[in-house]
């Protein structure tokens, strides 16, 4: 019922990818190992998704874990939904342990325990997000304006996909129990972590939504706005 594509996206050496695939642990998968020689996270999305074969591709994070039940939930969704686009949450798993004040919903990113269907300006999750083959040939892939490449850090081509899609009537649905864990770093978990993540999403917000509604915002409106929801957030 499914195929799984790890996209190993300009690493070199990318040998440690190959002895993954080629791990007797994964034998029982239907698995496929493809290099990307250009950098970039859209990039190796745009270019996994032309190996699949099936109507759906999910998009999966290389840092994160995938629950017993997410691909029966997924093709259960789609034979009672027949949404779009669909995804879920996803929660963080520690590497090491956490610090006191730290609290595991900061790094989460959950729309809450609804089911439902998404109105426009409401957004699934980069990291939990299965889109309908017929749409991704339709809109072309992410745009690779976005992203993070390698070190460089940058957000938006997740959203920046639904809006266009959105803009064409694609229907999309949220589903909480299609959830996923997410290994943070310890560097995640630190006040200056969260201080540079609120400006690099405050700076593509400003890319993203003044493409969308050409008001020119400052990144700075945007940045202290990102900065702000964190803060209320904790």
């Amino acid at each position: 019922n499914y195929e799984v594509v790890v996209v190993d996206n300009a690493s070199s050496p990318h040998k440690p990818t190959q002895e993954l695939c080629q791990s007797p642990r994964y034998n029982l998968l239907n698995m496929k190992c493809v290099h990307n020689p250009v950098l970039g996270l859209s990039q190796a999305r745009n270019f996994g998704m032309r190996y699949t074969t099936g109507p759906w591709v999910a998009f999966l994070d290389d840092d994160e874990k995938i629950p017993l039940h997410w691909v029966e939930r997924a093709i259960e969704i789609t034979e009672k939904y027949a949404p779009d686009f669909f995804g879920g949450p996803y929660h963080p798993v520690h590497l090491e342990p956490k610090p006191a004040w730290f609290k595991d919903r900061y790094l989460s990113r959950t729309l809450g325990a609804k089911k439902g269907w998404l109105e426009n300006g409401e957004f699934l999750f980069g990291g939990d997000l299965v889109i309908k083959r017929e749409w991704l040939d339709q809109l072309k892939g992410f745009s690779t304006d976005l992203g993070r490449r390698g070190s460089t850090i940058d957000y938006g081509e997740d959203n920046e996909l639904q809006l266009r899609a959105q803009g064409l009537g694609a229907k999309v649905y949220y589903d909480s129990e299609l959830y996923v864990f997410h290994h943070v770093l310890p560097r995640q978990i630190t006040p200056g972590w969260f201080i540079t993540n609120a400006w690099y999403q405050g700076k593509a917000n400003a890319k993203l939504f003044n493409m969308e509604d050409r008001k020119g915002k400052s990144p700075i409106v945007y940045t202290f706005k990102q900065l702000i929801n964190s803060i209320v957030q904790a």
